[in-house]
């Protein structure tokens, strides 16, 4: 732990790493919850970890939900076809969707209301350990952003 809290690399990559897990257990279980089938690939990986440069995981959940939404209108309105069967079709639906939404918010500087913790996925130990014990923040990894986490973290060890 000692080394780990001393090594801001190595420790970003943690929060980061946890953070897009957090995305992706949302985005499965919402995917779940209307009853789309489509795999969750290495570009769902790499799109939450560039969304995580400009939204706290919270807000990229907001994001998700919306999208899965609107991902779920698409497939009603193309029943039956190939667009409404296809699953990696509908991956990159849905990944276009989180994208685009995430894009125009941030040019239009929107502001995103923000998700409270699902029940259904409630904070894991390792997040507890990283963000409540070594970070000493009360789930900041969900509700904050991660470059103003580090920040906390760089000023507390310098005071």
């Amino acid at each position: 732990m000692e080394k780990i809290s001393t090594n801001p690399e190595e420790l970003y990559q943690i929060i980061i790493k946890i953070s897009v897990y957090e995305c992706i257990a949302h985005l499965q279980l919402n995917l779940k919850r209307r009853s789309i089938v489509t795999n969750v690939s290495e570009r769902a990986h790499s799109l939450f970890k560039k969304l995580l440069d400009s939204f706290s995981v919270n807000i990229i959940w907001g994001i998700i939900y919306s999208s899965i939404k609107s991902t779920s209108d698409y497939i009603l309105k193309h029943k039956g076809t190939y667009k409404s069967r296809n699953e990696s079709y509908l991956a990159t639906v849905l990944y276009n969707k989180i994208e685009s939404f995430a894009e125009r918010a941030l040019i239009n500087n929107w502001d995103l209301t923000a998700f409270k913790r699902d029940f259904d996925l409630p904070q894991s130990s390792i997040s507890r350990l990283v963000f409540n014990t070594i970070l000493k923040t009360d789930d900041g990894g969900f509700t904050q952003k991660i470059n103003s986490l580090l920040a906390i973290d760089q000023t507390s060890k310098n005071c």
